[in-house]
C-alpha cells in the first residue's frame, strides 16, 4: 500500500516556510518564476510534492497515472482498471479489470502473467501484492497473489506492513482493527469499510472509522490527531514517512460517471448523471486535508525511480496509447 518517502511536508510554520522556499526554487528552475506566479500555482490544489523523488500514483478513468511534482505520467492504459497495487521493490504492477476480478494481469521483472485472485480488494503491502475479500466476508483469507499462498500475518486479515514487517496493523478475529502488537485501534462497529495505512519506517499510521473520522498516529499506540471533516473516503490510506497520508473522497465538483467507475466533467446532456467528483486529499497532523489531485481514486506514494521504471517496461510490454 506504501511505497517510498514522501515530500518534506515540514512542521508548522516554520517547516512550511523552509517547504515553499524549496518548491519556489524547484519551480522557477534559474528560469525566472516569480513568486507571485508560484503562490498562485501552489494555491490550485497543486502543492510541490515530489521534491524528495516521491510521486503519487492514481487511477483515473482507464489510465494508473503518477503525480509527480507539477508532472502526470502514464503508467499504463487499462480499459476497466478499476484495481492496482505497485510493488516498488520488486518493479511489479498488478492491474484488475472491474471491481469483482477473478484475475489480475502482472507485469513485472519475469515477464506478464495471469493470476486468479481471491476476494475482490488488491493492493500492496508487506513485501507483497495481497488480495482480500470485503470487511463482511471473512470466509476469504487475505492471498499472497504472487506467493499463491494465503495471507494471515500475526493473526490479523488484510495486513498492512511497515517495510521490514515489524509493524503490522489489520481485521482481528472479531472485525475490529487491530494492530500485531494487540492494540486495539477500531472497534468492529467503528470499522465500517477499513480504510487504514502504515508508513515504510511503521513510525506512522493512519485510519478512519465509519463515520468518517481520520486519525493520525505518529507511533503505534501514541495520542492520535483526528480530523472529523466526515469524509466519505473511498479506498485505502497511503502513508510516507513524514506522516502524510493519501486518500480519495468527493471534491464537491460535478461528475458524471459511466462503466466502473470511470469519471467525466459533468455535462447536461440528457443521459448524464450529475454526482460529486472525486479526488486525491492529502493529510498530516500539522496540515489539514487539501486536495493535491482534482480528479482521481486509489492513490498511493511511490518513487519516481518506480514510476519511471514501470512506465518504461508497460510501454515496452504491451499497448498504452
Amino acid at each position: 500500500m506504501v511505497d517510498a518517502s514522501g515530500p518534506a511536508t515540514g512542521r508548522g510554520y516554520a517547516g512550511w516556510r523552509q517547504y515553499l522556499r524549496a518548491c519556489w526554487r524547484a519551480m522557477a528552475g534559474g528560469a525566472g518564476t516569480s513568486l507571485i506566479a508560484f503562490l498562485l500555482l501552489a494555491g490550485a490544489a497543486f502543492p510541490c510534492f515530489g521534491q524528495a523523488g516521491a510521486c503519487i500514483a492514481y487511477r483515473h478513468n482507464d489510465d494508473l497515472l503518477a503525480r509527480c511534482g507539477s508532472e502526470d505520467i502514464r503508467i499504463a492504459r487499462e480499459r476497466g482498471l478499476y484495481w492496482y497495487a505497485i510493488l516498488g521493490d520488486r518493479l511489479a504492477i498488478a492491474i484488475a479489470e472491474g471491481r469483482s476480478p477473478e484475475t489480475v494481469t502482472v507485469y513485472g521483472p519475469k515477464g506478464q502473467s495471469q493470476i486468479p485472485i481471491h476476494g475482490t480488494v488488491l493492493y500492496a503491502s508487506c513485501g507483497r501484492i495481497i488480495s482480500a475479500a470485503e470487511p463482511d466476508d471473512q470466509s476469504v483469507e487475505s492471498w499472497d497473489v504472487l506467493g499463491g499462498t494465503p495471507l494471515r500475518l500475526k493473526g490479523l486479515q488484510r495486513p498492512v506492513c511497515s517495510a521490514n514487517g515489524e509493524e503490522v496493523i489489520g481485521l482481528d478475529k472479531t472485525e475490529s482493527l487491530s494492530s500485531g502488537r494487540g492494540e486495539l485501534l477500531l472497534a468492529r462497529d467503528a470499522v465500517g469499510d477499513p480504510a487504514y495505512g502504515l508508513s515504510p519506517s511503521g513510525r506512522f499510521s493512519a485510519f478512519s472509522s465509519r463515520d468518517g473520522v481520520l486519525c493520525i498516529s505518529k507511533t503505534m499506540g501514541a495520542r492520535s490527531i483526528c480530523y472529523r471533516d466526515e469524509f466519505p473516503l473511498a479506498g485505502t490510506l497511503s502513508v510516507d514517512d513524514e506522516g502524510a497520508v493519501l486518500f480519495s473522497a468527493p471534491t464537491g465538483g460535478g461528475c458524471f460517471y459511466s462503466g466502473f467507475g470511470g469519471q467525466h466533467a459533468a455535462t447536461t446532456g440528457p443521459k448524464s448523471t450529475e454526482d460529486a467528483c472525486y479526488g486525491i486529499y492529502m493529510v498530516s497532523q500539522d496540515m489539514p486535508a487539501k486536495v493535491v489531485v482534482p480528479w482521481g481514486r486509489s492513490p498511493v506514494w511511490v518513487s519516481r525511480q518506480t514510476v519511471d521504471a514501470l512506465a518504461r517496461r508497460m510501454s515496452a510490454t504491451r499497448d498504452n496509447r
